[in-house]
């Protein structure tokens, strides 16, 4: 290649030195789950629960173990939405049965996957709309599923607004 640099008349790229050996990766500190579900227990206002529950989530997540069940809602949707493992993350996601918190999985999982069988599962329409609406730039896959869906139930409304408005007319006709 030094012959093709001569001809572009640039010079030949240095071979870059070797790369220093990387310090040995730091341990994870030790999570106390224990203390977390206390604090967890020991909040008093909405606030300071969501607070605890996330926190409780994302150490869960980090440690990939996963919550309990009696954990709230907010610690099974934080740690779907951070733990590294795909597979957890889809298994996690059964465990949430409020929509809100599949919605905001939707919105920020971390996995594409993780996403959109999210969406698959909500079947509010105020929740699909808010999540179309957060994922439009930034997930395709997830706003195509949303607004589709939406689309459904919409054509659906209209459907059965239009068979109840020519049931009359066919009564109609067949009396006189």
């Amino acid at each position: 290649m030094n012959w093709m640099s001569k001809l572009l008349h640039k010079p030949a790229a240095k071979p870059s030195p070797p790369a220093a050996p990387s310090p040995a990766a730091k341990p994870l500190p030790v999570i106390d789950c224990g203390a977390l579900r206390q604090a967890l227990a020991a909040a008093v206002d909405a606030e300071q629960v969501q607070q605890a529950a996330r926190e409780l989530g994302l150490a869960l997540a980090a440690m990939q173990q996963a919550p309990l069940a009696e954990d709230p809602q907010a610690t099974w949707l934080a740690a779907a939405s951070q733990v590294a493992d795909k597979a957890l993350a889809l298994a996690w996601m059964g465990s949430l049965a409020d929509e809100t918190c599949l919605g905001e999985l939707a919105i920020q999982g971390r996995f594409a996957e993780t996403r959109l069988a999210a969406v698959q599962r909500i079947s509010d329409e105020s929740v699909l709309e808010r999540v179309a609406k957060a994922s439009r730039d930034k997930d395709k896959r997830v706003y195509r599923s949303c607004a589709e869906r939406l689309r459904q139930g919409q054509q659906a409304v209209a459907d059965a607004r239009r068979a109840a408005q020519s049931e009359p007319v066919q009564r109609r006709g067949g009396d006189g």
